[in-house]
C-alpha cells in the first residue's frame, strides 16, 4: 500500500481474515500499519473505524506486540467508541494481554455496563463478561458483584449469553476468597 488512502480503499471494501492476513504480512512497518489504523479507529466513522479495529485485532493475533502499545489509548478512547464492532474488537484486543499489562481498573465499571447492558450486542456483552473473569482473578474482592451480575443476567432470554454466563459463573465460584 502506497499510503493512508489507499489503506483506508483497501479497509472500506471488505473484511475478511484472508484480507487480514495479507495486509499484516504484505506491510514493511507493522508499527505504522497499527498507528495509522488506531487513527482510523478514533475517527468514529463508519464503517471505517470498527473495521480499522477489527484490522487491529487481527494484526495483533499476527504478533501482539504491535498492538501493545495501544492498550492503555484503547482504554482510554473506549468510552467514546459508537460501534459495536470497535467495543468487541478492542475487548479482544486487551485479551490478549494479561490485566496486569494495562489499565484494568478503568475497564470494571465498562464492562459491568456493557455486560448488565440489553442493547449491547451478545458479542459485546460476552466479551465483557470475559474481561471481568480476568479481573477479579487479580481483584478478588469483585467476585461477589460479579456472581451478582451473572445471576441477573442469566435470568434474561439471550440463551448464547445464558451459557457462556454459566460457565463464567461456575468457575468464578471455584475461585478463592
Amino acid at each position: 500500500m502506497k499510503g493512508v488512502l489507499d489503506l483506508r480503499y483497501f479497509i472500506e471494501q471488505d473484511i475478511s481474515k484472508a484480507r487480514a492476513l495479507s495486509l499484516a504480512n504484505n506491510t514493511n512497518d507493522p508499527e505504522k500499519l497499527a498507528a495509522a489504523l488506531w487513527d482510523f479507529v478514533l475517527l468514529n466513522e463508519h464503517p471505517l473505524s470498527w473495521r480499522a479495529t477489527w484490522f487491529l485485532e487481527h494484526l495483533g493475533a499476527e504478533d501482539k506486540e504491535y498492538v501493545r502499545p495501544y492498550l492503555n489509548l484503547i482504554i482510554e478512547a473506549f468510552p467514546s467508541f459508537i460501534f459495536a464492532g470497535q467495543r468487541r474488537s478492542s475487548l479482544k484486543i486487551l485479551q490478549m494481554f494479561p490485566v496486569v499489562d494495562y489499565d484494568y481498573a478503568r475497564m470494571v465499571d465498562i464492562c459491568f455496563d456493557l455486560y448488565l447492558s440489553n442493547s449491547q450486542p451478545v458479542a459485546v456483552r460476552m466479551f465483557s463478561l470475559r474481561q471481568l473473569y480476568d479481573i477479579i482473578k487479580v481483584e478478588p474482592e469483585l467476585k461477589q458483584e460479579l456472581k451478582g451480575a451473572i445471576e441477573l443476567v442469566m435470568t434474561g432470554d439471550e440463551r448464547s449469553l445464558q451459557s457462556i454466563s454459566r460457565k463464567i459463573l461456575a468457575k468464578v465460584s471455584k475461585t478463592k476468597k
